[in-house]
């Protein structure tokens, strides 16, 4: 992972029910593995119903995290709902070396040209489809991960799909379809998320 000697920031925006406040803490338990760095991982609580936008969070670093606030400029920006991309806060505070990742079928020069913003730092991934095909609904929160931990780099997606097998185990342990087709959707992620 390329954090060295500052505090990596990850601000993910979604709706209730898409897995966002998860997949920030599926994201902690796969960096806790690491042994390597320290990790926060929270939601923004607000409206808590199926459909409002939310947010949660991720801070990274390899000394000991004191602030305790939303963030305000992310490093990295992940999008489970494209609809957002029309409301300000998932531009808000971006940084000109920002990335974003977006769970959408447009091209990174398409969305760049929506939210004016720099096409080489945009990634998109269709996580709605690879969702439906994996887990059989559009929760696109472990696709996102996946592709998450593709940009991030230097995350061994192996050690990765172990971490998240153990948590969805505690959950899902008599729904194995569920644990592997979110498995599935990580690595199909990890290798379809793209900047073009």
């Amino acid at each position: 992972m390329s954090i060295e000697h500052k505090i990596t920031e990850i601000r993910w925006h979604g709706r209730g029910g898409q897995g966002a406040k998860t997949a920030a803490l599926l994201f902690a338990e796969i960096i806790i593995q690491t042994g390597e760095y320290y990790i926060q991982a929270f939601p923004e609580y607000g409206p808590e119903r199926m459909g409002a936008p939310v947010q949660a969070f991720n801070r990274v670093s390899k000394n000991i995290i004191t602030i305790h606030s939303n963030i305000i400029n992310p490093d990295y920006v992940v999008v489970l709902d494209s609809s957002l991309l029309e409301s300000n806060q998932v531009t808000s505070g971006l940084k000109c070396t920002s990335k974003i990742i977006i769970n959408t079928a447009l091209s990174s020069y398409a969305v760049s040209m929506k939210i004016h913003f720099n096409k080489d730092n945009i990634y998109v991934v269709n996580a709605s489809n690879i969702s439906i095909e994996t887990v059989g609904k559009n929760i696109p929160n472990a696709p996102m991960l996946g592709a998450l931990i593709k940009i991030v780099g230097n995350i061994d997606l192996n050690m990765s799909l172990n971490s998240v097998k153990n948590k969805l185990l505690d959950k899902f342990r008599n729904k194995p379809e569920v644990v592997n087709g979110n498995l599935n959707a990580i690595s199909r992620a990890f290798q379809e998320v793209k900047n073009n």
